[in-house]
């Protein structure tokens, strides 16, 4: 907003780092994601460090052509256009604003849980399988937002997996649909049942991008 540049304003309020956030094509549910305004993206891979440009990379929903590319994003450049700057702060006050009224966000969670289906929202679904307020130990769906879970602070991994897989059952059984987790299991042991569900296809992959010798970079 300072320096007049406007895009970035959906972002407000989402956790985490640029990484994380190009990995997952972080975004709201407008439509507005991060990719859309990728011009680059910086990588550490196999071969060492190297530029990726967007013709080389892959954004759908809440995935990219980065995520189990075993490469580490060390930054990106971004497209951003002028805008007035109290343009920017008004749009920012109204996008936290209503996050703050619709999600919970005063305490601990683990922010949206599992994705949309297409043509219908994990929330509602979760929420038509009468699993608001449904808790496992110290781990609770959120009766503010049904795709939110909430905890005090002392839920463990295990009740927060054991609530994932309740409420993903109850909604398979309520409406015939498998909600997939948007959160990424990075646990030891075995991958829990209730992220057994395959990644969709990408589509195909273009051409492997070069690194800065010319040679074909291998992440």
């Amino acid at each position: 907003a300072e320096r007049g540049l406007g895009g970035l304003e959906f972002a407000i309020g989402i956790p985490g780092a640029v990484g994380g956030a190009l990995n997952s094509n972080a975004g709201i549910g407008d439509g507005r994601a991060i990719g859309d305004l990728v011009e680059s993206v910086e990588v550490l891979g196999g071969r060492g460090r190297m530029t990726i440009p967007r013709d080389q990379l892959y954004f759908g929903y809440r995935r990219s052509s980065l995520r189990g590319a075993g490469v580490m994003v060390l930054g990106a450049t971004l497209r951003l256009h002028p805008r007035p700057g109290e343009e920017i702060e008004g749009e920012l006050r109204e996008l936290l604003a209503h996050r703050q009224a619709t999600q919970p966000t005063a305490g601990p969670n683990a922010g949206s849980i599992f994705t949309n289906p297409e043509g219908d929202y994990a929330g509602r679904l979760i929420e038509a399988a009468g699993c608001k307020g449904l808790a496992v130990g110290a781990a609770r769906v959120s009766e503010l937002h049904a795709n939110f879970f909430v905890h005090d602070g002392s839920a463990s991994v295990a009740e927060m997996l054991a609530l994932m897989a309740e409420v993903q059952r109850r909604v398979l059984e309520h409406s015939g649909v498998r909600l997939r987790p948007e959160i990424e299991w990075w646990g030891d042991g075995p991958r829990p049942e209730v992220f057994a569900e395959p990644e969709p296809d990408l589509p195909d992959e273009p051409d492997e991008p070069e690194a800065a010798n010319g040679e074909r970079a291998v992440f």
